[in-house]
């Protein structure tokens, strides 16, 4: 089954999730982080909607880096969901700070090599038509 929404706008929802958890943990440190709730909240609710990115993206026809751990992130989705009492925040803070940074970068240069392919798409035979924009 494939999505129907573009995949760029799948891995921009990912790019301003990471950039909200970036605003929220900025200049934080691990023992502020792990003792606020309402930081603790704000990252877990933006590492939700990175899943569920994950989650639709991999639904579509873009072939996905093996860097990352698409069904890992995914998959803390439902952690955050449904035992999101036993989450140890040390954990959260370990991914924000280690794993986000390289997930951000395969982001950014899946991004930039869609738009460019898009931009240059493969030689068909025949005339290309345009639609109209009005």
């Amino acid at each position: 089954m494939s999505s129907k929404r573009d995949p760029k706008l799948w891995l921009g929802d990912i790019l301003d999730c990471i950039q909200e958890i970036e605003d929220a943990t900025n200049q934080v440190e691990v023992e502020t982080f792990v003792n606020n709730r309402l930081i603790i909240n704000a990252v877990s609710y933006s590492l939700l909607k990175i899943a569920e990115a994950v989650n639709h993206l991999r639904k579509t026809n873009i072939a996905l880096p093996p860097t990352q751990p698409w069904e890992d992130i995914y998959n803390l989705g439902n952690q955050l969901r449904h035992a999101y009492f036993g989450i140890d925040h040390h954990q959260i803070w370990r991914m924000v700070t280690t794993d986000l940074p390289s997930l951000k970068a395969t982001c950014e240069t899946l991004m930039a090599t869609i738009q460019a392919q898009s931009q240059n798409p493969p030689n068909r035979q025949g005339p290309i038509h345009h639609p109209r924009k009005d």
